[in-house]
């Protein structure tokens, strides 16, 4: 079954926590049982360095990031699984029927993906980005809005890891995705 995508342009999804952003729809799903919560593990993303771009290249090629990086997650991704824009510089992966080695493998394939575009593009910057990925644990999670509120909070974590110098933190080492 082909569950719908929420496209990698700039503008769907803005305000994804909102009535008709990514929250109600990916609820939805799970309350019809077309994807069980239990296998719904979600990725929040966001640039490094975004405002960065902007600031030194202009908006017209800070938009050029974003759809490259969109782009990139998009084709990382299966079909299956849900992807959209929350605004600014961050985005929302919602991976569907997973267990920790694909939720791994997909984080591998976008990173392997993005550092070979960043070695091929003539731009002037690198497209870097952090992640937070949770994995659905029923004690903890009573629905898609803790799970994305959990997501966040591990992203900032890791942004704040890789601002420190450190790289892209593992997510068992985060003691999130195990």
């Amino acid at each position: 079954m082909r569950l719908p995508t929420f496209g990698t342009s700039l503008v769907p999804c803005i305000g994804a926590r909102g009535p008709f952003g990514l929250l109600s729809p990916a609820e939805g799903l799970t309350q019809s049982h077309l994807i069980p919560c239990q296998t719904l593990n979600p990725y929040e993303v966001s640039l490094d360095g975004f405002k960065a771009i902007n600031d030194r290249f202009g908006h017209a090629e800070g938009d050029r990031a974003l759809s490259a990086f969109a782009a990139q997650l998009r084709h990382a991704l299966r079909d299956s699984d849900v992807v959209g824009r929350l605004g600014g510089d961050e985005f929302v992966a919602l991976l569907t029927g997973t267990d920790a080695t694909v939720c791994s493998a997909t984080l591998a394939r976008l990173e392997a993906e993005m550092a070979a575009l960043n070695r091929h593009a003539a731009r002037g910057y690198a497209i870097e980005f952090s992640v937070g990925a949770i994995q659905f644990e029923p004690a903890r999670h009573d629905g898609i809005a803790a799970l994305l509120a959990e997501a966040d909070a591990s992203m900032y974590e890791n942004k704040a890891f890789r601002k420190a110098g450190q790289h892209l933190q593992p997510m068992a080492e985060a003691g999130r995705i195990q």
